[in-house]
């Protein structure tokens, strides 16, 4: 049984922090270099734009996405990296990896039951995130609701709880708490990780512990990835207010992809007959071309997912179809970008 989706992130996309810092955190033996905003940073929305033409329209706050601020990083100096963040935000790491994650079933207050409801009860409910248009969160019932009568209990729920509030006190101390059953194993689905297809450097991580993937972009939250408890946290909704209250992006992988991007674009303009994004052939004449078809095909695995969707004509009852691009990530804004360039 699914409840309804009880958040989603469409209200926050796009979305980015006032300031960025590099922070370093230990995780376990080891100290990783981390990008993420500052403690004092606030949320700024803003709308990606990527022709001149655009400009025009009523876009909040429009942002153009200047591939000039991509290929000008030195990406050996950390204040031209955070350069690029302060405009553009974080490039989505996370998000551009995943469709989604299921995390382990926590004890939640029953969503069914309204506030003048005469029982009081919570259930054991897991979490599922997944992307369609945006990133959305719902919650599924794993178990049977613990419940008590409100007018029987009448003290139940209050600060000082009496006579029979001991079983008050019971549903008080598993609230948020992970779900057990009588062996002291999870209940409910293993908590997993559901990657995107076509991106290619996650694909050997299939295997990769939850906690411990999770705990790479969420460095505050999971402190001790030998504690299976901390690893089992329910991670925030990617680009909800707590993501960016406690999301980080580490500056390694940061480099590591922003120079593959680079790099890519570079490599497609080595052969004239790239620009046209011809169909990969069976075996290639020089290592220039290789790298061109090879730059070719890593600039279409970053692409955002194209939509169709119908849009009401103006002073008309009719509709006319509409296709636009579906981000889950920068690097994506940023991919089509490139693509607009290599195939004029």
């Amino acid at each position: 049984m699914y409840i309804h989706s009880f958040s989603n992130s469409s209200d926050l996309l796009w979305t980015k922090a006032s300031d960025y810092v590099i922070t370093q955190k230990k995780i376990t033996s080891e100290t990783i270099d981390f990008i993420q905003p500052s403690k004092d940073s606030k949320l700024i929305k803003y709308s990606p734009v990527f022709d001149s033409g655009s400009k025009n329209n009523n876009f909040e706050n429009p942002l153009s996405i200047d591939l000039d601020d991509l290929f000008k990083i030195d990406l050996e100096d950390e204040v031209s990296i955070l350069n690029f963040y302060q405009k553009y935000g974080d490039i989505g790491l996370l998000s551009h990896k995943l469709k989604g994650y299921t995390s382990a079933a926590r004890w939640l207050p029953t969503h069914e039951l309204s506030s003048k409801s005469t029982v009081l009860s919570i259930t054991p409910y897991q979490a599922e995130y997944f992307f369609d248009t945006s990133w959305k969160k719902r919650l599924k019932a794993v178990g049977e609701p613990l419940a008590i009568d409100k007018k029987r209990f009448p003290d139940v729920g209050k600060s000082q709880d009496s006579g029979e509030g001991e079983y008050s006190n019971k549903m008080k101390k598993l609230l948020g708490t992970l779900v057990r059953d009588e062996n002291a194993g999870l209940v409910g689905e293993v908590p997993e990780l559901i990657f995107e297809d076509n991106v290619r450097f996650s694909q050997l991580k299939f295997e990769e512990d939850f906690g411990t993937f999770m705990g790479t972009y969420f460095p505050d939250l999971v402190l001790d990835l030998n504690d299976v408890d901390i690893q089992l946290v329910d991670f925030p909704l990617p680009y909800s207010i707590d993501y960016f209250k406690t999301s980080a992006e580490p500056l390694s992988e940061v480099k590591k992809v922003l120079k593959e991007l680079i790099d890519s674009f570079e490599f497609s303009h080595n052969v004239e007959g790239i620009r046209i994004l011809p169909q990969r052939p069976s075996f290639y004449m020089d290592e220039n071309a290789a790298k061109s078809y090879y730059g070719r095909d890593n600039i279409l695995s970053y692409l955002p997912k194209s939509s169709i969707s119908p849009v009401k004509k103006l002073d008309s009852i009719g509709y006319r179809w509409h296709k636009s691009w579906i981000f889950k990530s920068l690097l994506s804004m940023f991919a089509l970008k490139m693509r607009q360039e290599l195939v004029k």
